[in-house]
């Protein structure tokens, strides 16, 4: 089995209407469903904190895997 090498904590309070919070300083947020599902809008939304930490990944693993790439430029 592979070491935990990080773990991240939030709180919630109020679900996809609500706050969260790290328990450290850091992020804070007020939660809001988008309006194109139904919600009032005008906070963040768990798909917009999603598509930043799947992006955020990503890029890090290209970066990683071109920096073990040679490259020839001829």
């Amino acid at each position: 089995m592979a070491k935990v090498r990080y773990t991240a904590h939030a709180y919630v309070t109020g679900g996809r209407d609500g706050h969260g919070k790290p328990p450290r300083a850091g992020l804070e947020l007020d939660l809001r469903a988008p309006m194109e599902m139904g919600g009032a809008g005008g906070g963040t939304n768990p798909e917009k904190l999603f598509a930043v930490g799947y992006a955020a990944c990503f890029a890090s693993a290209l970066v990683s895997a071109s920096i073990s790439i040679p490259l020839n430029r001829t």
